[in-house]
């Protein structure tokens, strides 16, 4: 593996996601879900699913916590994580 240069500074940032990231991807999850089943299931129905499965409670505790399970995020350099 190669060793970058004295001083180099990344544009791209990608690091393993942590506790305190739990919000971010409870956020991003359900919106990426929604939007890719959306035409496909009910309004009402969909709202109760990702009211459960995409709770800060259920990232932290089912996805962040279990050692089998690994999110990577990127992040470009002085960017914002995810953008709406």
């Amino acid at each position: 593996m190669m060793k970058p240069e004295a001083g180099f500074k990344p544009y791209l940032i990608i690091r393993r996601g942590q506790a305190e990231d739990a919000q971010l991807l409870a956020e991003l999850g359900a919106r990426t879900f929604s939007e890719t089943l959306l035409r496909r299931t009910r309004l009402k129905n969909m709202a109760a699913y990702l009211a459960s499965a995409f709770s800060l409670e259920q990232t932290r505790r089912a996805e962040l916590a279990d050692p089998d399970c690994s999110f990577k995020l990127r992040k470009l350099k002085e960017s914002p994580l995810v953008t709406p």
